[in-house]
């Protein structure tokens, strides 16, 4: 099952460079448009396809985490539920594609109202932005209980880092703030502080296995 754990170390690299290399697209705007525009329209589907192979190895890294063992269970089980859920989550969200918005794609008017699609869509991602940090918090707890306290730190900063970031990025994607200019940006430090530490966490866990491995063959 170490293998699994590869889903969480690769999760986020992939989905960010792709989200990266897609933003050049005409009429697109990486710092004012949530990453979530790039699966509207007829050229959306490399992001719908991004969207579920980066949710796929998020859930694939969840089970990895869930069978790594350090004395007891290093992270626990409701920490891996939870990352599941966070890239279930994800799933959902290549599955209900967003709205078009914000004049994107060029040339397709933005419903008056949102489509049971882009309400699904809203859902599953108010899903993803709140479980993640919840996850960052238990797994914190764990870490706190077993005494690694560095690891506990972490995990409690980054799930505040976490709260803090989304607030400011519903204040920017809902208001006429000066926020809005910024918008993309900021859902993309959300993204990178969160995919940061799964992917942390993940190496943590494969190298601890490997290490058990090297121990066990002795």
């Amino acid at each position: 099952m170490k293998s699994l754990l590869l889903g969480g170390i690769i999760a986020g690299p992939v989905f960010l460079v792709v989200s990266f290399l897609e933003g050049f697209r005409a009429g697109y705007d990486p710092v004012r448009m949530p990453i979530s525009l790039l699966s509207a329209g007829p050229d959306g589907w490399t992001q719908v396809a991004n969207f579920f192979v980066a949710g796929s190895l998020v859930v694939a890294g969840a089970v990895g985490l869930a069978t790594t063992r350090s004395g007891g269970r290093a992270v626990g089980l409701v920490g891996p539920a939870l990352l599941a859920i966070f890239g279930l989550g994800i799933i959902g969200a290549g599955l209900f594609s967003t709205d078009p918005a914000l004049g994107y794609p060029p040339g397709i008017v933005a419903p008056l109202v949102a489509t049971d699609h882009g309400s699904a869509h809203d859902l599953v991602s108010l899903v993803v932005f709140v479980d993640l940090p919840i996850a960052c918090l238990v797994v914190a707890f764990r870490f706190v209980r077993q005494r690694a306290l560095a690891w506990g730190v972490y995990s409690a900063a980054t799930a505040l880092v976490l709260i803090v970031v989304l607030a400011t990025v519903i204040v920017a994607f809902n208001t006429r703030s000066p926020l809005a200019d910024i918008g993309g940006l900021l859902q993309r430090v959300w993204l990178l502080a969160g995919f940061g530490w799964l992917r942390v966490l993940s190496l943590h866990a494969w190298r601890h296995r490997a290490g058990v491995a090297v121990i066990s063959a002795r």
